[in-house]
């Protein structure tokens, strides 16, 4: 998978200036839709991963942050109320 970097695109618009295919007036225009397009890219394939991700820790069953936190207040309640069996 290529990475359109900033210096990329900037690199193919002044080869294209030098060439005589686009004017120099063309070229911020020209850089600015090859970086839309990146970036355009990158989210959707950033959003995918994390789409995949997500699904393979839900199939794993882990348990989420907020599970854990909230299991961890519960604990603390039930050792605060003398509910907990738990001797020392």
């Amino acid at each position: 998978m290529d990475v359109l970097t900033e210096q990329k695109a900037r690199k193919i618009v002044d080869d294209l200036v030098e060439k005589g295919e686009v004017s120099s007036h063309e070229i911020k225009k020209l850089a600015q839709e090859l970086l839309d397009k990146a970036k355009h890219h990158r989210d959707g394939f950033k959003k995918s991963v994390s789409e995949e991700v997500s699904k393979m820790i839900e199939k794993s069953h882990l348990v989420s942050r907020k599970e854990f936190d909230d299991l961890q207040v519960r604990g603390a309640q039930l050792e605060n109320s003398g509910n907990g069996s738990a001797s020392a």
